[in-house]
């Protein structure tokens, strides 16, 4: 997979807020650039629509214009399907570990949430919990990743728990003290092709113990 091809998909999906706290230009949107026609803007036939686009141009000119336009739509196609291949990366990562949180009385709420971050970048999420009810904050990060971390905070910015160990999956197991937002800090320690994937879950139940 291309440094490239690995960047063009700077949008996370997710149902939660995302807090930027990130470096400035690390999430950075990557478009089609300037000059390209866009799909709604590519003729069935060589018509019309491209000599809108480029009044003057010669039949042999508009072959080579639309022949261009639809060369680099499908590199975006091949693009959004290895950006797929990283998020399903994710998603299989929580489906294997979901057993081991089950084990301990720990249930999926909801859909991962998904992003990219760069090597040694951060960002937050917040998440609404539940007074009373026990949780397992869990993190997942893709193949060029080898170490992401994660921190709990509350509202009033006190840090409830963490996982700074070296590895690839961080669990923060808590009660929560209140019903509300709470703040989840994706750390990424270790990305060898920037950006790195990464997807945090949220388990709940009556269980808890160590680590699954």
């Amino acid at each position: 997979m291309s440094l490239r091809r690995k960047q063009l998909q700077r949008h996370p999906a997710g149902p939660e807020t995302v807090i930027r706290d990130t470096t400035p230009g690390d999430r950075a949107t990557w478009r089609l650039g300037p000059g390209l026609a866009s799909p709604g803007q590519i003729p069935d036939h060589l018509g019309n629509p491209l000599t809108t686009l480029f009044p003057g141009a010669t039949a042999l000119m508009k072959a080579r214009y639309a022949l261009a336009a639809l060369a680099a739509l499908a590199v975006v196609s091949t693009e959004a399907v290895a950006q797929n291949q990283y998020q399903q990366q994710i998603a299989q990562q929580f489906t294997n570990w979901a057993p081991r949180f089950a084990q301990q009385g720990l249930a999926p709420q909801g859909t991962p949430f998904t992003g990219t971050l760069n090597d040694d970048a951060d960002e937050s999420i917040l998440i609404s919990l539940t007074a009373g009810q026990r949780y397992a904050i869990a993190g997942v990060c893709d193949q060029d990743c080898n170490d992401v971390d994660l921190q709990v905070y509350s509202s009033d910015g006190t840090k409830i728990g963490e996982d700074m160990q070296t590895d690839d999956k961080p669990v923060v197991i808590f009660s929560a003290s209140y019903s509300g937002q709470y703040r989840v800090k994706v750390l990424m320690a270790t990305c060898s092709t920037n950006p790195c994937y990464y997807g945090v879950m949220v388990f709940a139940g009556t269980g808890g113990g160590g680590k699954p």
